[in-house]
């Protein structure tokens, strides 16, 4: 039998945890007092997102999407996503504890299922253990429209050749090519005045496969110099098709 102190002790460091770390660790009113002891309540050491939380916020920046439905309603705010990170830090068991809008409740499961595995989490034991993390994904009508009309087009550094040969080198595609036909993918994508990339779409012939490669190539892209109209950055639109050739 646990005694009083030992179950004061742990509510106190269950109190202490919910306060000071950016993530939460659900157990059932079932789950015994041992059960969550042997769980990551002493000196845990949570999930990462690979590469940390600056990348992990430019992972989202980079696939979200606003719904055209709630952004015709001017309906914005945080979509708060409940999930499981397993021992080998695949996500699943996707959960909306709260959302502004059905929209937008969508879209964030649709960003959550496109992570890659995060590095897992461990207890004071060095163990991988399950977690339950709650990511906040924020939905703000950008008022700033995507300028088609600019002096001077968006640049990656290097040019457009450099663009297209930092792609070939990063791609691969494992679906079988005939030695006769040409397959062709259109993306497109938001330059931000800063530079960075966002709202990256897969226009025609929809491959996931080939959507997360370019994702992760994406993500680790240098910034572009950005579009600009009477020597202001301003956000520009690109599509870009990518063609594999039988070799």
């Amino acid at each position: 039998m646990v005694d009083n102190i030992s179950i004061m002790r742990i509510q106190k460091i269950f109190l202490l945890l919910l306060t000071s770390l950016p993530y939460f660790i659900g157990f059932s009113q079932n789950d015994s007092i041992q059960e969550i002891e042997k769980g990551i309540w002493l000196e845990p050491v949570a999930p990462k997102f690979p590469g940390g939380g600056k990348r992990m916020k430019s992972f989202i920046q980079l696939v979200k999407h606003f719904p055209d439905s709630a952004k015709a309603k001017e309906i914005e705010g945080k979509v708060y996503v409940q999930f499981l990170v397993g021992k080998t830090g695949e996500l699943s068991n996707f959960n909306i504890l709260r959302s502004p809008d059905s929209s937008l409740s969508q879209e964030a499961i649709r960003i959550m299922k496109l992570m890659p595995d995060f590095i897992p989490g461990t207890n004071h034991n060095g163990d991988s253990v399950k977690v339950r993390m709650v990511m906040p994904i924020d939905f703000k009508i950008n008022l700033e429209n995507e300028n088609s009309y600019y002096v001077k087009e968006p640049v990656f550094p290097g040019g457009e050749n450099a663009f297209f040969s930092y792609l070939s080198k990063k791609l691969i595609f494992t679906q079988p090519i005939s030695d006769n036909y040409i397959f062709k993918y259109y993306f497109k994508f938001v330059i931000e005045k800063d530079g960075s990339i966002s709202n990256l779409k897969m226009l025609k012939n929809y491959n996931e496969e080939l959507y997360r490669q370019v994702i992760l190539i994406f993500l680790d892209m240098p910034n572009w110099k950005p579009a600009t109209f009477k020597e202001k950055p301003v956000r520009s639109q690109m599509a870009i098709p990518i063609r594999f050739h039988p070799r």
